[in-house]
């Protein structure tokens, strides 16, 4: 669970973390920002469970931050985040996959950090 609120902590760099207006319209940057980056992530991996969220009736984005950020860092709010339950880690680790690329993603578009020395 902190390693996935950590990936978050990343993604916090670049998006802001709290619901505003736009146009009217109630939004979250950081939702917004997951949204536009998961069609270029090219983790194989990770695509696939976005596949598996969607065929499951998920939007990841939505998903990503409410099943797994709030779940994790707001334990008193549903949904809840067991962290002695291995249902929940399984699902956490398979979810990381999706935050880590963002994360990568992120840190190498606009920051300039390759993910590999060559």
């Amino acid at each position: 669970p902190f390693e996935f609120l950590s990936y978050f902590k990343i993604l916090n760099i670049f998006w802001k973390d709290k619901f505003e207006l736009a146009n009217g319209v109630r939004i979250n940057p950081l939702i917004e920002g997951i949204k536009k980056t998961l069609p270029i992530i090219t983790d194989t991996e990770a695509n696939n469970r976005i596949s598996q969220l969607r065929s499951m009736g998920e939007e990841p984005a939505q998903y990503l931050y409410q099943s797994g950020r709030c779940a994790i860092a707001h334990a008193n709010v549903s949904p809840v985040v067991d962290p002695d339950d291995v249902s929940d880690l399984r699902r956490l680790s398979e979810d990381m996959r999706i935050v880590r690329s963002i994360a990568e993603q992120l840190i190498e578009s606009n920051l300039g950090v390759r993910r590999t020395l060559f």
